[in-house]
């Protein structure tokens, strides 16, 4: 029989007798019994009655024990973890070394799989708040406090007479709903559901609780807790941890928003690529691509507040964070006409976003970059000209009078309007600042006097020798016609089609588009310019919705240009790191339809500072290899020089090719007409004997080698 010491008897305390008669599986049975449950940590044997008493920690083993008891600590054991969404042994193997460790770390699948572990399910981590935060204050009647108005993102109370859901949110206005975010019924009205309402609801962190009222208040961070007069029956919880939004990336699986602090089903969504999958699964939700050209040009001054795009902002990396505003640009506004106001207020301040379901307004700085992001919208104040987009004035040079008949000029009074209370107008910009600030339409500008005068209505003619007439414009054109692609007029294009055709296109960068609807595509390195074109339709300029192009890479493959939005899709073309597949993986008929292999393509390049003529240099004769008379192309000559172990440069010259090793100093006299170029990249045959390799002319193709 085991020693009493070996169940955690101390047998030097008198007070307690060891009945060393009890059998050993009875004593063990007590012992399972404690060590199982996962609160005692001692348990008291009664041998006369043959029963067990469970124990928490803290026995002070007071007082007389009979005769017939026992007191043991359990055997030694971790108690199983309850911890929501986590592997954790069965409470069986509590006292089991060996079984315990099987279970760390399993997933939800191979957790349940396993005959040693169970999973717990998730468990809210909502906690009640106190009075101001201390601990020994009373924790009834606590509203999130004196900021409650200024904090409260909406507030959610069960009208009975309709049976249904009024919200109301911060700047007054409200709505009604048969059913809440998380599924509130009259019967549900606890701290688990309003928590969830919470933590659904971005930007919440508080919540408070009136279950008699059935109202639930929502509050961003910066309640103190305070006891407010009239907050009687109310209860105040910091929402569950661990909070994570649904991903608001186009072409992206998500979690549907009740998920939020669910980290299993959260991740689920994640690791879900293909659309369909993921509308299959009821955890989720597929963020569509939605398109977002933006236009570069459009930079009149605009209404307060006004509108740029729909399901557009302005960029997170252009967040204010001058001295008064709120760390990355948030502003405690939570109205669209407060946002708009406190934009108008800053000097710093260019654009707004504003996103109407969580009352978010956040500030943003000059240079904004577009983007897309479902349900936020940016907005421009008035009066308000970005500085990277400036108005484009230009001169008309048509002779002409405006609609009422009256020709615009100095000396002219019909429809003039006076420049902005002391602002300056004795030079050109100046005059062009002044009118950009009013409602003004046209200016003239007497050079000779620096005379501005500013109208109201359209001007088109000169009034007087020395007088020009400026209009505004923000239609644009691009100074390169070598950067045009191509042009579409075929047919009447929507702003979208445009946008697509130039998305798509391998080299696309920019567009333009009539308001006949031609569209016309470029590739990088306009410069916009602003001309009056007889004969031609003004046009505006546009960037593509975000894309990410194919590789060009020779020897690659690479998703085709359909998918430029899609980066599910363009992955299917890559391997796990990145590179692209395999010639065989690439052209396979399962991807036919998705992916593309480059053929190769020639590197070479011109040897640089020698465009206007070249020759191999002072050493030609020791350097030059061989002449070919026949090939008078460059791409010829290359492959010429590439399939030469000893060629470094080539020089295409009077429909000749000739070929040099290493060392050109192109020093000599330069030959009229003639081109150096280095060879495509490329690796020369091994030369190891009993080896396979390949053909010099295949040098520079890599599958090939």
């Amino acid at each position: 029989m085991p020693d009493a010491t070996a169940y955690g008897i101390d047998t030097t305390d008198s007070s307690y007798t060891v009945l060393s008669r009890v059998p050993c599986d009875q004593r063990e049975k007590c012992d399972r019994e404690c060590f199982e449950d996962a609160l005692c940590e001692e348990f008291v044997y009664n041998q006369a009655t043959d029963t067990c008493s469970l124990f928490k920690a803290g026995c002070d083993h007071t007082g007389t024990g009979g005769a017939p008891d026992i007191c043991i600590t359990a055997s030694s054991n971790v108690k199983r973890s309850t911890e929501g969404l986590l592997c954790s042994h069965k409470a069986t193997y509590n006292a089991d070394p060996d079984v315990r460790p099987k279970c760390t770390g399993l997933d939800n699948t191979a957790c349940t799989a396993s005959e040693y572990c169970d999973y717990n399910a998730w468990v809210p981590t909502f906690a009640k708040k106190t009075v101001g935060e201390q601990p020994d204050a009373s924790s009834s009647d606590i509203d999130c406090g004196s900021t409650a108005d200024a904090l409260r993102l909406q507030k959610i109370t069960y009208v009975a007479s309709q049976s249904r859901y009024l919200i109301t949110y911060a700047d007054g206005t409200s709505t009604t709903t048969a059913t809440t975010a998380s599924g509130l019924t009259l019967s549900t009205f606890t701290a688990t559901a309003c928590d969830s309402e919470c933590f659904q609801t971005r930007g919440c962190s508080h919540f408070s609780l009136n279950a008699a009222a059935t109202e639930c208040s929502l509050y961003k961070t910066g309640c103190d807790f305070s006891q407010e007069a009239g907050a009687t029956g109310y209860t105040t919880y910091s929402t569950s941890t661990d909070v994570i939004y649904p991903s608001l990336t186009m072409n992206t699986c998500t979690h549907k928003p009740i998920w939020n602090a669910h980290r299993d089903n959260r991740d689920e969504c994640s690791t879900v690529k293909a659309e369909a999958d993921c509308q299959a699964n009821s955890k989720c939700a597929w963020v569509p691509w939605a398109a977002s050209p933006l236009e570069l040009t459009n930079c009149a001054p605009l209404a307060a507040p006004a509108l740029i795009k729909t399901d557009w902002h302005c960029g997170d990396s252009n967040a204010l964070k001058a001295d008064g505003s709120p760390a990355a640009g948030f502003s405690t506004e939570t109205t669209l006409a407060g946002c708009a106001t406190k934009c108008q207020q800053d000097a710093s301040c260019a654009w707004f976003d504003w996103t109407a379901s969580t009352r978010k307004c956040e500030l943003k700085k000059e240079g904004c970059v577009g983007a897309t992001q479902v349900g936020t919208q940016a907005y421009r104040p008035a009066g308000h000209t970005d500085a990277m987009c400036e108005l484009d004035w230009y001169k008309i040079l048509p002779a002409g009078t405006n609609p009422d008949g009256q020709t615009c000029g100095a000396g002219v009074t019909d429809d003039e309007i006076a420049p902005p209370a002391g602002a300056p107008t004795s030079t050109l910009a100046e005059c062009k600042k002044a009118c950009t600030a009013t409602n003004c339409v046209n200016f003239a500008w007497t050079s000779s006097t620096s005379t501005c005068t500013l109208y109201s209505t359209a001007c088109t003619a000169e009034a007087a020798a020395g007088t020009d007439i400026y209009g505004a414009t923000t239609d644009c054109d691009c100074a390169e016609p070598a950067l045009l692609i191509s042009t579409h007029a075929d047919q009447v294009y929507s702003l979208l089609d445009c946008d697509k055709l130039c998305f798509e296109d391998d080299f696309c960068s920019e567009f333009f588009r009539t308001d006949a609807g031609a569209c016309y595509l470029h590739k990088a390195g306009c410069t916009h310019t602003v001309e009056v074109k007889e004969g031609e339709q003004a046009r505006k300029c546009y960037k593509p919705s975000p894309h990410t192009k194919p590789s060009l890479l020779g020897l690659t493959c690479t998703h085709q240009g359909v998918w430029n939005t899609n980066e599910y899709k363009q992955s299917l073309c890559l391997t796990s790191s990145g590179a692209g597949l395999p010639k065989a993986q690439c052209e396979a008929a399962a991807l036919s339809s998705i992916c593309r292999y480059n053929p190769w393509e020639p590197t070479f390049k011109p040897v640089s500072g020698t465009s206007a003529g070249c020759t191999c240099g002072t050493n030609a004769a020791a350097l030059h290899i061989k002449t070919l008379s026949d090939i008078a192309d460059a791409t010829g000559c290359d492959v010429q020089c590439f399939s030469d172990p000893d060629c470094e440069e080539f020089v295409v010259s009077e429909g000749a090719c000739s070929l040099y090793k290493s060392g050109c100093d192109h020093g000599a006299t330069a030959v009229p007409g003639a081109l150096c170029y280095t060879p495509s990249d490329h690796v020369a045959p091994v030369t190891t004997g009993l080896t396979c390799t390949h053909k010099p002319e295949n040098s520079a193709n890599r599958d090939i080698r």
